[in-house]
């Protein structure tokens, strides 16, 4: 092989490995691919757990325009409410005493 064949395949060698470099970390190169894959995967659970949240909330609007007990049953564990007839007794505690 002649000088002039070496350096010939050397410098195509050299473009080569200067485009495979390009191709892995220059701009939208493979790196950056697989970043978005990332953040692609993290938007769609994200959603995916936004659209339950949403479909359970109509769910309970739903509820809280038509359901009686289910209105009852959130006045009492949210706001604190009794029925008119009910007692409330609250009794002290026994320590340091």
């Amino acid at each position: 092989m002649s000088l002039k064949q070496k350096t010939l395949v050397a410098s195509i060698c050299l473009l080569m490995a200067g485009l495979l470099l390009v191709i892995a970390v220059g701009d939208n190169g493979l790196i950056e691919l697989c970043w978005l894959y990332g953040t692609h995967r993290q938007i769609t659970e994200r959603n995916t757990k936004l659209t339950q949240d949403n479909m359970r909330l109509y769910r309970s609007i739903d509820r809280l325009k038509e359901d009686l007990s289910f209105i009852e049953d959130v006045a009492r564990r949210d706001l604190g409410m009794i029925r008119q007839d009910e007692l409330i007794f609250k009794f002290g505690s026994k320590t340091g005493k």
